[in-house]
């Protein structure tokens, strides 16, 4: 779907309006666990795409080079420090 949001603009609209959707509904219940640092919508957002990214990776593209367990735990640090 994320790639035919640049070919298609209502499918882009709708790409959009979920990201934004899941990021509003993850920034409140974050907030509703007690996480509330500055830039939560925007460490939320970025934490988003990080994961889509890494898991894309891990998937699709799957290069030989690359240690995807190593990878899977920078990811893991990476979120952690965002939010600490």
């Amino acid at each position: 779907m994320h790639s035919l949001a640049f070919t298609d603009d209502e499918i882009n609209e709708d790409f959009l309006h979920l990201e934004n959707h899941i990021t509003i509904s993850a920034t409140k219940r974050l907030r509703e666990l007690g996480f509330d640092t500055k830039n939560l919508e925007k460490k939320v957002h970025i934490a988003m795409n990080l994961v889509q990214s890494y898991a894309h990776e891990a998937i699709y593209d799957k290069h030989d080079y690359i240690d995807y367990s190593a990878m899977k735990e920078a990811v893991i640090k990476a979120l952690v420090y965002m939010f600490e």
